[in-house]
């Protein structure tokens, strides 16, 4: 059974298509996972086993179609009509929405059975929920999307929605060990899910491989994703290379593991600093979002202040920015997205980090999403996936960008990074090998670009 649950999710919806498994096998098949776990794990708000065996009884009417068959979980923060949507909030207990949200429409109509809620911070801001990291429940899973990355990184299911306004989507997956895809702003329908900074908000997925979140965010934005038209020699931009050396043990690690991978892939490796504004730029991303998330959450604050989560109280309290100060800040953000295309020169990705190092200890908090911030303020696709552990044994991946509306050619690097990865390992700094940066010096003779 484990081998089937852990086909790449095309050949098993497939499988599926064509008979050679049952949608009610697979589902069961997830449940049993669940059930294994889920009693410390705490990745769902939501689960019916009843229900999403139902579900995948229906499914099997359906004539071929992409997710046929294939389980997923939905952030709690996305509507469903048939199940309890409460925002991660108990102020919301038992809430039923009228309509599906449109991602989950989208993904029900391509044969998806949607085995529950997964776990969100409330409001899918600060407060955490209850999830834990699944290889070391000790630690934190990251948030807001903590129940979608730690029920995908567990095997309870191969794909969930989540969500990114500042580092929601990406710092989860990459505390649990799971490919993260935060597509370009927009790509994907945001009708149905609950608002907290409209002009920073985007959906996205988790999954286990590069190919799984395209084949699954190609059916939610009804486009092709995979590009089979990747330059020869791909280029990759090393961004913020002048303060590797500050990182993490763990952080640096996987950048130099990864940056290796790329060189044996046959990839040329362009040296490239901070852009000149990303201080500015991550302090824009705040402004914007507390201007935004107290107007969205004002319901809430005028009726349930006193009923709300201690930190949630205490952001929604806070005084927000004066109005000049969030329209300067759109502004500057506005001339960086409109000049971000030329920042990449030749550049077809950037390599950056996508955390600090490995998940913090404890759940109260989902840790800092500071290598996130810009990129989310820039519309620009993200994608994390694993590369290495650190000291603690806890995942640590990287995080690759690209241009504004550039996805395929990002995924297609994603999918360039993870054979190479997979092909062979790289030696470990924590066991003396060399920094990718030594005393100012590039070991990969790189050129640099401004």
């Amino acid at each position: 059974m484990d081998t089937l649950l852990d086909l790449p999710v095309r050949l098993l919806a497939a499988s599926i298509s064509s008979g050679k498994t049952t949608s009610q096998i697979v589902t069961r098949g997830f449940l049993n996972r669940v059930a294994a776990r889920e009693k410390t794990l705490a990745a769902w708000a939501f689960i019916d086993n009843e229900k999403a065996l139902a579900d995948a009884r229906q499914v099997e009417a359906m004539p071929v179609s992409r997710l046929k068959g294939i389980p997923i979980g939905v952030k709690d923060i996305i509507d469903t009509a048939d199940m309890p949507t409460s925002y991660g909030s108990a102020v919301y207990a038992g809430f039923r929405p009228a309509a599906d949200a449109a991602c989950v429409a989208l993904a029900r109509a391509a044969g998806a059975v949607v085995l529950g809620k997964t776990v969100t911070a409330e409001f899918a801001l600060a407060s955490q929920g209850p999830t834990r990291n699944p290889v070391n429940e000790a630690h934190t899973p990251g948030g807001s999307s903590s129940g979608s990355a730690a029920a995908v990184a567990a095997g309870m299911v191969p794909l969930a929605l989540g969500s990114q306004t500042g580092g929601s989507l990406i710092r989860p997956a990459a505390y649990c060990g799971v490919v993260g895809y935060k597509p370009s702003f927009g790509l994907i329908d945001r009708c149905g899910t609950k608002p907290l900074a409209n002009s920073l908000d985007t959906l996205g997925v988790i999954a286990r491989s590069v190919d799984d979140a395209a084949y699954f965010a190609e059916t939610l934005m009804r486009r092709q994703l995979l590009d089979k038209s990747m330059p020869k020699r791909l280029r990759v931009g090393l961004y913020g290379v002048e303060r590797w050396s500050h990182l993490s043990v763990a952080t640096r690690d996987a950048l130099h593991q990864a940056a290796a991978a790329f060189k044996r892939a046959g990839a040329s490796l362009v040296e490239m600093r901070e852009f000149p504004q990303h201080e500015a730029l991550q302090q824009a991303h705040q402004t914007i979002a507390h201007w935004e998330i107290t107007a969205a959450l004002a319901f809430e604050c005028n009726h349930y202040l006193p009923r709300l989560r201690v930190l949630t109280q205490a952001y929604l309290s806070d005084t927000p920015p004066l109005y000049e100060a969030y329209e300067a800040a759109r502004a500057l953000a506005a001339t960086a997205r409109a000049g971000l295309a030329a920042r990449f020169g030749q550049c077809d990705v950037l390599l950056a980090p996508a955390v600090s190092g490995e998940a913090p200890e404890g759940i109260e908090h989902a840790g800092d999403p500071i290598h996130c911030l810009m990129w989310t303020l820039l519309h620009a696709p993200c994608l994390t996936l694993p590369v290495t552990k650190g000291p603690l044994g806890l995942p640590v991946g990287v995080q690759l960008i690209g241009r504004i509306r550039d996805d395929p050619r990002l995924l297609a690097a994603g999918m360039v990074l993870e054979q190479a990865l997979v092909q062979s390992h790289e030696p470990s700094l924590a066991t003396g090998e060399r920094p990718l940066y030594h005393n100012g010096k590039s070991l990969f003779q790189t050129e640099v670009t401004q």
